[in-house]
């Protein structure tokens, strides 16, 4: 057998197309969590992050969206008056905020 067709031997092998991202997504789904209650220690932490907080910090927040934990960060802006603050391009109830700091 040629070196060349040798090779072709040991090159992945997908017999069923679409199994690995199913498997992905399974993985995705089982990884849902629950939110639970934070603790005062950490509740505390992040009342004072928020409170010296200004308009156009960076920060790095970790969040709960749909069931997951989520890491995000970027530019900010607060909207005390609906209990939000604006990451980047996305909205977060300060509910499900679970971790912020100032870069």
């Amino acid at each position: 057998m040629p070196v060349s067709e040798r090779a072709k031997q040991f090159m992945p092998f997908d017999a069923l197309k679409g199994l690995r991202e199913a498997l992905r997504l399974k993985e995705y789904k089982h990884e849902k969590i629950q939110i639970g209650d934070l603790s005062e220690e950490t509740i505390e932490e992040i009342s004072n992050v928020l409170y010296n907080l200004k308009k156009g910090d960076v920060v790095e927040a970790e969040i709960f969206d749909d069931g997951y934990k989520i890491k995000i960060s970027g530019i900010t802006k607060l909207k005390l008056e609906s209990e939000e603050i604006l990451i980047g391009e996305k909205t977060i109830n300060l509910n499900n905020l679970l971790n912020i700091k100032i870069l």
